[in-house]
């Protein structure tokens, strides 16, 4: 008798569960792409909480819109929420490296070409690739070098 009255209170503690509202999610923050990130506590305790973003614009293109990396990590539940300044000087930072990436590029382009017109590397087009080039090292009398660029 007893374990049905535990059944009977059980089922009726979880109907009332039911009835009662969720959690309304609250706003964590805003990226600089103008997504917006909320957290939403779960009823069940233990439970951890739920984390979303709502992209701005068409829901089309919902999922080919990137998100900053620290707004994943914090989704994912691996950190805690960035602060506008984080992302910001992170977004800096990445400018920087991908100007030096360029800048470094062009300097390997202009000493490939140098050493190309010095004669230490010869242009060779690829029979693989054709669009690709590959530079192979020409050897002189007292240098000691193997390059095998493929």
């Amino acid at each position: 008798m007893t374990q049905k009255l535990n059944i009977a209170h059980r089922i009726f503690e979880i109907f009332l569960k039911s009835l009662s509202r969720t959690p309304k999610p609250k706003i964590v923050g805003k990226d600089h792409l103008g997504n917006s990130y909320y957290e939403q506590e779960q009823r069940q305790a233990g439970k951890p909480a739920s984390r979303f973003y709502e992209a701005l614009g068409d829901d089309r293109e919902y999922f080919d819109k990137p998100i900053p990396a620290e707004w994943e990590a914090w989704l994912r539940g691996r950190r805690e929420a960035p602060s506008e300044e984080e992302v910001t000087k992170n977004i800096a930072t990445q400018k920087v490296i991908k100007q030096r990436a360029v800048e470094l590029q062009q300097k390997d382009d202009l000493e490939r070409q140098k050493s190309i017109n010095e004669g230490v590397l010869k242009q060779v087009d690829s029979q693989e690739k054709k669009e690709k080039r590959t530079y192979v090292l020409i050897l002189k009398a007292n240098d000691i070098a193997i390059f095998v660029l493929k």
